[in-house]
């Protein structure tokens, strides 16, 4: 049987493999061969069930929008325009939403014929689009809410309409994705076999309650280990890298809490991880400005861009961080996303590996970089 089998564990799955297969999901003439049957069940998911699927339908992904922005998903048809912004694990950006919005609404022949589908387990932030103004769109209807769990609930209905063999298993290990290593469910499976423990006697419960109250101190205790594992990595190598560790931040698990890395004292970007989310998820890595002091350069963060693409793969960029990629990449799976839920992270903190593999990773990344990219003055230094 292998209940606990998932293709999609040993497969890359970001955001914009995932925006392309929604996108290939939502066209009626896509390779799935179930017509308007996925599209339709898209729209009774978001509430958008008295739209119609029409004959024709174009769905594109990473359409562009006013110039800079990119939408991960759009869907138009005569009558009207659906555009989808996909967040599983990464946060908006400056004006995000409000650009999207903007953009729609100017498109030709559009009128009020027009839906902004934002897929998160969050709301969306300030600074994306503002409290007023989300107020009024979702009043309006314009601005569609929708989380994780109702979108695994739209996989798991297109496959159980799916009569291909094939689309229908994809889909089946798509929504165990969806639930496993986006929303953090356990698989049932686990879950079961964990209520079953816990409920076994009075005592089991007893037990079971004290190890919850107990855990956020076991994962302060985890992570003072990581810390230190990390000094006594560096030390062993006999390498200058600096453990720059945010203890407090860190220990409230709040958002935006991580640690870096740092070659010389005085320099503005360095190598960092970090939890964009509260509760230790959400995890990242990059490089990153240490304040607003350090201007985000266009030339300078191309260059820390191109030459981090070209060590480890494609990434993002934002005014804060010229490069950035979320997890799961090509240097941590999707356990290491949401420390909250996973055990992985935890476990690997406790042997020993994870502090050997971030020092690693640290001096592995360093030594591809000209340091004077990333200390002040670097373009005095390169025009020099």
């Amino acid at each position: 049987m292998a209940p606990d089998f998932e293709f999609f564990r040993y497969a890359r799955l970001d955001e914009n493999a995932l925006s392309a297969i929604f996108a290939e999901m939502l066209r009626p003439e896509g390779s799935h061969g179930q017509g308007q049957t996925f599209l339709r069940l898209f729209l009774e998911t978001v509430g958008l069930d008295t739209l119609s699927p029409p004959p024709a339908v174009d769905v594109e992904t990473e359409s562009q929008a006013n110039g800079q922005r990119r939408i991960d998903i759009v869907v138009r048809a005569d009558k009207f325009v659906i555009v989808i912004e996909n967040k599983p694990w990464a946060w908006d950006q400056d004006d995000q939403l409000r650009d999207y919005a903007a953009f729609v609404r100017s498109l030709p022949g559009v009128g009020e014929n027009w839906w902004m589908v934002y897929l998160s387990n969050r709301e969306p932030e300030e600074r994306s689009l503002p409290a007023h103004e989300r107020k009024v769109m979702v009043e309006d209807g314009h601005l569609v809410e929708v989380d994780f769990r109702q979108v695994a609930a739209w996989v798991e209905a297109c496959a159980k309409e799916t009569r291909a063999l094939r689309v229908r298993v994809f889909l089946e290990e798509l929504g165990k994705f969806v639930r496993h290593d986006i929303n953090g469910e356990l698989q049932l499976n686990e879950d079961e076999e964990v209520k079953k423990v816990a409920l076994a006697s009075s005592e089991s419960i007893e037990s079971t309650m004290a190890l919850t109250r107990a855990m956020s101190g076991v994962r302060i205790e985890l992570l003072r280990q990581l810390r230190d594992g990390i000094h006594e990595q560096i030390k062993r190598r006999e390498q200058g890298v600096q453990l720059v560790w945010e203890t407090a931040a860190l220990e409230s698990f709040k958002r935006g809490a991580g640690f870096g890395f740092k070659l010389h004292d005085d320099q503005d970007i360095q190598l960092r991880f970090q939890f964009e989310r509260s509760g230790l998820n959400g995890f990242s890595w990059g490089f990153r400005r240490d304040d607003e002091s350090t201007m985000s350069d266009p030339t300078r963060w191309e260059n820390i861009s191109r030459t981090m693409s070209r060590h480890a793969g494609g990434g993002k960029a934002s005014p804060w961080w010229p490069w950035y990629s979320d997890v799961p990449d090509s240097r941590f799976d999707a356990s290491y996303r949401d420390w909250e839920w996973s055990p992985k992270p935890w476990v690997d903190i406790h042997s020993g590996s994870l502090a050997r593999r971030l020092v690693e990773c640290a001096l592995e990344v360093y030594s591809v970089f000209d340091i004077a990219l990333l200390r002040p003055g670097w373009g005095r230094m390169v025009i020099g």
